[in-house]
């Protein structure tokens, strides 16, 4: 259950995308492969982040540098175990202490990178104080690298994902943000990652059941 100020804080970020207009577009730098759900998932993932940055126009210091991280590092994995989880590609997934006692983890997946914003935040601000008539526009590159640690025996299995989304704020995009295009190509973006590193995993036999373990 989300705390009262995070609560609070999501309510505003959506009540200020839909009072100004917001248009997302996935870079599309990954093709999405196509995956087959599992007949019976039975992998229980735990969540980790070991190190995840947030740069602005390539700089680790700066306006926009560091904002967020913890924030957005967890959000980046919950997200790549919740696409697994709605495509039937493995059971549960949680952080440590979330699970319930009856879900033992049969992985952990470990995540670091980096997500880059690169854009003007003179034409931003310029965007705001024109009321979004004079449109302005950022990219976000998002790379990431996961390990994932088959549990019963240890074995450890990597993968990467790497693309970008560019945001338009101008106000004619004001009636597409009734209808979520803030986060059109965002997710779109997200799913590519999250299916594209399941795709090597499951080449690489991460979750296949080790020798001798009973289904």
């Amino acid at each position: 259950m989300p705390s009262t100020t995070t609560y609070r804080l999501s309510v505003a970020i959506t009540a200020a995308t839909l009072l100004t207009g917001c248009i997302s577009f996935n870079g599309k730098e990954i093709r999405r492969p196509e995956v087959e759900s599992v007949e019976t998932p039975y992998a229980i993932v735990e969540l980790e982040v070991a190190k995840f940055d947030t740069l602005m126009n390539g700089k680790e210091e700066g306006f926009g540098a560091g904002h967020m991280e913890g924030t957005l590092g967890r959000g980046e994995a919950a997200a790549i175990a919740d696409i697994w989880k709605s495509k039937r590609l493995i059971e549960e997934y949680g952080w440590p202490g979330d699970l319930d006692a009856d879900d033992v983890p049969t992985h952990r997946l470990v995540l670091s990178g980096t997500s880059d914003q690169v854009g003007s935040i003179g034409m931003s601000f310029l965007t705001g104080l024109t009321l979004y008539l004079v449109p302005s526009s950022s990219s976000t590159t998002t790379d990431i690298d996961v390990t994932l640690i088959r549990l019963a025996d240890g074995k450890e299995f990597t993968a990467t994902a790497r693309n970008s989304t560019t945001m338009w704020q101008q106000i004619i995009f004001l009636p597409t943000s009734l209808f979520g295009s803030a986060i059109w190509g965002l997710y779109g973006a997200a799913t590519d990652r999250s299916l594209h590193l399941y795709d090597q995993f499951e080449d690489a036999g991460a979750f296949e059941r080790p020798e001798g373990e009973a289904p």
